[in-house]
């Protein structure tokens, strides 16, 4: 499956669920906010390589910072 299928579906379910049209929903911040939950869980970092499918915790670690603003 390729990305602007991911895209679409994505915005499916976006709309679907009801949220914010103006807000751009895609499959790399979909997995950006899976990354954040899953590290705010206290999830081994080596799990979380394993679901992410990185190979090292260096890019890892740049997804899973929250931003407070």
């Amino acid at each position: 499956m390729g990305a602007n299928k991911l895209n679409s579906l994505m915005k499916t379910m976006a709309n679907k669920a009801g949220l914010d049209k103006k807000r751009r929903l895609t499959n790399h911040s979909a997995g950006k906010t899976m990354m954040q939950k899953i590290n705010e869980s206290n999830v081994p970092p080596t799990h979380i390589i394993q679901l992410s499918g990185h190979c090292d915790m260096q890019s890892v670690n740049k997804y899973s910072s929250v931003s407070k603003e």
